[in-house]
């Protein structure tokens, strides 16, 4: 459990449990959005050499400031439907086509002519680009949407497009692009989805550093391309904490057990076999425990040890519980930064 301490340690939330505590004790279940991560996960991206730009998903910010923030940074945004793109050239009227791309895997035709004349990105599966084209849409602004490399040499490459955009595993496309004789076809590349960056295997948190690695990787493999960088609801694995009340605790051979002062709809959203959780006890620091679909027991989570009734536990990368779309009803408190960002030599 070493590294697991090492990681509480160097967390946000007990860097600054001081100012903490005040908000969420006697007021749990409370997720708490941490700024100063935000500022600098959004910086550690953007700073990434191999990529031209970063994109960020509105419809996956549970906070509108989180918006705000990537559009003053600097960041691409990634939308799927016109009305977000329409809504958010309303409130920033600085904002070109070029800022955007639109990912309409399931728009209706008169939504992709609204785009006609803009200029703006458009992400597309294989069979709506024939349609899109029809439709007067620049080929040079289409991007196909791309879930596997085994789909790219089905792809039609009869006419060049402005790129793809790929679903899955970044490494694994090199091969099969050159394979279906897309080099030049597609000269932008967008990596998307979590596979789209590395994650720290400790933590479930998104680790810069093996990211901008795997990146230099795919740019000396594609040197012809451009690439932009997807990593949607990765940016927010760091930054977002829910803070519980143990309620009961439960022993199963060696394993300790809380159940906790959650709606019973929000505890299938920790054991999410997408994510990595660790639950930390505030009330008494010692090691943490992992919360995987093969730990949870009914309708309580794992926790560490010692803890007892009434002890406030924080678990980590719980940034899925803060969506609008999901059933959890818990309390959000955006947690305002003492600093801008921290710049890494």
């Amino acid at each position: 459990m070493k590294v697991l301490l090492d990681g509480r340690l160097n967390a946000w939330w007990w860097r600054r449990i001081d100012e903490l505590l005040p908000l969420v004790e006697g007021k749990t279940p409370v997720l708490v959005i941490d700024e100063e991560t935000i500022n600098d996960t959004f910086f550690d991206l953007l700073c990434l050499e191999p990529v031209q730009k970063v994109l960020y998903t509105p419809s996956f910010s549970p906070h509108p400031l989180l918006t705000e923030k990537a559009i003053q940074m600097g960041m691409g945004i990634k939308c799927f439907r016109p009305q977000e793109i329409n809504t958010i050239e309303g409130n920033h009227a600085q904002l070109k086509p070029c800022h955007f791309l639109l990912v309409a895997e399931d728009a209706a035709s008169h939504e992709r002519l609204v785009f006609r004349e803009r200029n703006l990105k458009i992400a597309l599966p294989p069979g709506r680009v024939s349609e899109a084209l029809e439709l007067g849409i620049n080929p040079e602004d289409i991007l196909l949407i791309c879930h596997s490399p085994a789909q790219l040499p089905q792809m039609d490459w009869g006419h060049p497009l402005g790129g793809l955009y790929l679903c899955c595993q970044t490494g694994r496309f090199a091969h099969a692009l050159s394979k279906a004789g897309a080099h030049g076809k597609a000269p932008l590349l967008v990596l998307s989805g979590s596979r789209s960056v590395c994650v720290d295997p400790e933590t479930g948190t998104l680790d810069i550093s093996s990211t901008h690695s795997s990146l230099e990787k795919t740019a000396q493999a594609l040197p012809n391309h451009t690439l932009w960088l997807d990593p949607e609801g990765a940016v927010l694995t760091k930054a977002i904490a829910l803070f519980v009340t143990a309620r009961e605790i439960k022993h199963k051979g060696t394993n300790t057990y809380a159940m906790v002062d959650l709606d019973r709809p929000c505890v299938p959203y920790l054991t999410s076999p997408e994510s990595l959780r660790l639950v930390f006890n505030l009330t008494r620091p010692q090691e943490a425990a992992r919360i995987t679909p093969q730990a949870a027991v009914s309708d309580s989570i794992p926790c560490p040890h010692e803890t007892r009734p009434g002890d406030l536990l924080v678990i980590t990368n719980t940034w899925e519980m803060a969506l609008s779309n999901t059933p959890c009803k818990v309390r959000l408190h955006y947690l305002k930064a003492r600093r801008i960002c921290q710049v890494r030599l």
